[in-house]
């Protein structure tokens, strides 16, 4: 999630010039803070869940998409960046929906993801 803020944020300030692609890739930088919000709301109300709560985080970030899609599909300019960035959404969210982060190689990125000095 932390690449996906960086890029829709980082294309929201490349299109920064083009309101109707600077609007589009700030409302996906916005997205990208659903699931970080929900997953702790759901862990505060059930600590232990019997099932993997990204499914309910991601799948309500891609309804919020498709309906963001529906709600565009009149636009005259910009009208492709919602659906892209919906596909690099999913693209991004099946090792966590698919459990390969238990996988060894994801393991290995983790630990290095976490040990750069982002600040």
């Amino acid at each position: 999630m932390a690449a996906l803020f960086g890029l829709s944020y980082g294309l929201a300030i490349y299109t920064r010039r083009t309101t109707a692609l600077h609007a589009r890739f700030m409302v996906c930088t916005g997205l990208t803070l659903i699931d970080p919000i929900v997953i702790r709301l759901l862990f505060r109300a059930n600590p232990t869940p019997s099932w993997n709560d990204q499914w309910l985080t991601f799948g309500l970030t891609e309804l919020v998409f498709v309906v963001l899609i529906w709600l565009d599909r009149h636009s005259q300019g910009g009208r492709t960046v919602l659906p892209v960035m919906l596909l690099v959404f999913v693209i991004a969210q099946l090792p966590a929906l698919l459990g390969l982060t238990n996988a060894p190689l994801w393991q290995a990125f983790a630990r290095w993801f976490a040990s750069v000095q982002l600040t």
